[in-house]
Parts: C-alpha cells; sequence; structure tokens
C-alpha cells in the first residue's frame, strides 16, 4: 500500500508568477508504505515506511518571462 498527501502553496508577487518571471510553490504532506504479507490468515511479515513529514522549496526563474516560453516553441529549445 502506498498512500501520499501533498499540497502545494504558491508564494510571492502575484504578477511576476502569472507572468512567468518567478514562481514559487512551498509543498508540504506526508507519504506512508506498508506491505504485509498474509498467509492462512496469519500475518508472516510486514514492512512500513515513509515520510511524516514531507518539506520542499521549488523556485523558478525565467527572466525573459512569457517571452521566452515563446521564443522556445518558435525556434525551439535552446
Amino acid at each position: 500500500m502506498n498512500q501520499k498527501y501533498t499540497h502545494k502553496q504558491r508564494q510571492g508577487d502575484f504578477v511576476a508568477d502569472f507572468l512567468g518571471f518567478h514562481r514559487e510553490t512551498q509543498i508540504t504532506g506526508w507519504s506512508f508504505n506498508g506491505l504485509l504479507l498474509v498467509k492462512d490468515g496469519v500475518v508472516i511479515y510486514k514492512l512500513t515506511g515513509g515520510q511524516p513529514v514531507i518539506l520542499q522549496h521549488e523556485e523558478t526563474r525565467n527572466p525573459l518571462g512569457p517571452v521566452m516560453g515563446i521564443a522556445q516553441k518558435v525556434f525551439g529549445s535552446f
């Protein structure tokens, strides 16, 4: 069994985020992994793991903003 819960929340300036210049995202949550082996109604092996707390920070910068996305579509990746 694998269970994971994450919540993403954007932070920072709305205009810069909307136009694609600078985007900051805070990711929080948890994850759980479990394995049970059952034979004839008796648990013969169990294994558990995961992360009780997930804290991640993603930051992307695009100095040209929306112009860079358009240029990549027109001229390809550079």
